[in-house]
C-alpha cells in the first residue's frame, strides 16, 4: 500500500500544475490558491493536518513496509511442494528481500534486539521477520500411521485497499482438512535475541481476514474431535524454553451465548507434581488472566464480509522506574485492552503478570498466525480454506501519538 505521504505529495503536485494552468490563463482561483498556500506553509506536509501534527510524538519507527514495489518473498525448495504449490513440510521458511520504495525500508530489518540465530538461511540471508509454516499430522489408517494432512500458501497479492486503492499485500492461507489430529500452523514471525527482554514495541499493520474465518467460528461442533472453543489467534507474544509463556489476542465465541468476543490473555503456568516439568497452557485452557470484549455490530460485519480493520499492539516487559509493564492492544480503532502489570484484575483480585516465574526473555512474536480449523464446507471443500492479508506493517519504539487508539476504524 502506497504510503499516506506518497499520496499527499502526488495530490500537491497536482495543485501545483493545475495553478500554473490557471494563472497561464489569467483566471483567478482564490480557494485553490489558499489551499496551495496552507501545503507550502507545511499545514499538510507528509499528509499531515494540524491535529495530527499535536498528537505526534518523539517515537521513532524503526521499520515499514507495505509490501510493495521491489519487495519480493522467497518460495521454499522444490521438495517442499506439491504441484499445486502448497507447501506440506514441517517448519519451512520463507523470507522478505528488496527495498520497498513507498516506505524506503529494505529488507531485513536491522535492530539490535532481532535475531536470526538458528534460522536456516536460503540464498545465505536469512530475516527476523520470516513466515515459518508448520504443518501438523492426521490419523488415517490407525493410530500409528500418521501423514501430513494441512497444507498453506503464502504470497504477495493485489488487492483493493480500504480507501479503494491498489495494494500489494501479504497473502496468507491455510486449506483445512477434517481428519487432521493435530493442527498446522501458518506464522508471521518476528524473532528477538533471547539473550535479553525485547524493548518496548509499538506494531501497526492492517488485516483483512477471509469471511471464512467468521463463519468457522459460528459453526457448530458436531463430533467429539470436536469440543475445544472457538478461536481464532490473531496476535501472540512467546517467551522462551521451556515454559513458552505467551500473551495472545483472539477472537473467540462465547460458550454461552455464542458471542464473538475479542479476548486478551496470558497462560496459566504450573509445575507438574510427577515430572517437575514447568509449562504453559493453550489458548483452550483456563486462562491465568483475560480480557473480554464483545464484538460491536459495526466489527460484526467487518468479519463476516472480510473487511480490512487496522491493528495496534504496544508491548512492554521490560519495566524501569517509570513503567510496570504495560499490554495494549486496539483492533478496528477500538481499544480491547490497555491493561499495566500493576494493575488488579478485577475478576481475581490480583495484579495482571505478563511473565512466567522465571521472567523468561520473548523470544517470538507472531504477528499473524493461522491454525487449522477442524471444520470442513463438504459442498465446496476448497471454501473451507481459510486466509488474512497483511499489509502496512510499521515497527515503531514507542506509540506515535498521544491520544489512542492511533488508528480510526476504516
Amino acid at each position: 500500500m502506497s504510503a499516506t505521504s506518497s499520496r499527499v505529495s502526488f495530490i500537491g503536485l497536482a495543485l501545483v500544475g493545475l495553478s500554473t494552468q490557471v494563472a497561464l490563463a489569467g483566471t483567478e482561483a482564490p480557494a485553490l490558491e489558499g489551499e496551495l498556500e496552507e501545503y507550502e506553509d507545511g499545514a499538510a506536509t507528509d499528509g499531515e493536518t494540524d491535529d495530527e501534527e499535536d498528537t505526534a510524538t518523539d517515537a521513532v519507527l524503526l521499520f515499514e513496509t507495505g509490501f510493495e514495489d521491489c519487495t519480493d518473498l522467497s518460495t521454499v525448495e522444490e521438495d517442499y511442494f506439491e504441484a499445486t504449490g502448497w507447501i506440506k513440510n514441517q517448519n519451512a521458511l520463507q523470507y522478505f528481500s528488496g527495498h520497498d520504495r513507498t516506505t524506503d525500508f529494505s529488507w531485513p530489518p536491522e535492530a539490535s534486539f532481532l535475531s536470526t540465530e538458528d534460522l536456516v538461511p536460503q540464498d545465505e540471508v536469512a530475516d527476523p521477520i520470516y513466515i515459518n509454516n508448520m504443518v501438523g499430522t492426521g490419523d488415517v489408517d490407525d493410530s500409528t500411521h500418521k501423514e501430513t494432512t494441512y497444507y498453506m500458501r503464502n504470497e504477495l497479492v493485489e488487492d483493493v485497499d480500504s480507501d479503494g486503492y491498489e495494494t500489494r499485500a501479504l497473502s496468507m492461507t491455510m486449506m483445512n482438512n477434517p481428519d487432521a489430529t493435530e493442527t498446522g500452523q501458518n506464522n508471521l514471525v518476528m524473532r528477538f535475541d533471547e539473550s535479553e527482554e525485547a524493548p518496548p514495541l509499538y506494531i501497526k499493520y492492517s488485516m483483512k481476514p477471509s469471511e471464512w474465518i467468521y463463519e468457522a467460528l459460528l459453526q457448530e461442533r458436531s463430533n467429539q474431535n470436536r469440543k475445544k472453543s472457538r478461536w481464532h489467534l490473531i496476535s501472540e507474544m512467546k517467551a522462551g524454553s521451556p515454559a513458552n509463556f505467551r500473551l495472545q489476542v483472539l477472537i473467540s465465541i462465547n460458550k454461552g451465548d455464542r458471542r464473538p468476543s475479542y479476548q486478551l490473555r496470558a497462560d496459566t503456568c504450573e509445575t507438574d507434581e510427577d515430572t517437575g516439568e514447568y509449562t504453559c497452557t493453550s489458548p483452550s485452557n483456563p486462562a491465568l488472566w483475560s480480557v473480554v470484549e464483545e464484538l460491536t455490530d459495526e466489527e460484526h460485519q467487518k468479519w463476516k464480509n472480510g473487511e480490512w480493520m487496522p491493528v495496534e499492539i504496544y508491548l512492554d516487559r521490560n519495566p524501569d522506574d517509570d513503567t510496570d509493564g504495560r499490554f495494549y492492544v486496539a483492533i478496528n480503532g477500538r481499544i480491547i485492552g490497555d491493561i499495566s502489570a500493576d494493575d488488579i484484575n478485577p475478576e481475581t483480585g490480583d495484579t495482571y503478570e505478563f511473565w512466567d516465574e522465571d521472567d523468561t526473555p520473548q523470544s517470538l512474536w507472531l504477528l499473524q498466525t493461522l491454525y487449522g480449523l477442524r471444520t470442513v464446507v463438504d459442498e465446496d471443500p476448497a471454501a473451507s480454506d481459510y486466509s488474512v492479508l497483511i499489509d502496512d506493517l510499521e515497527l515503531w519504539d514507542d506509540f506515535p501519538c498521544t491520544d489512542l487508539p492511533c488508528e480510526d476504524p476504516y
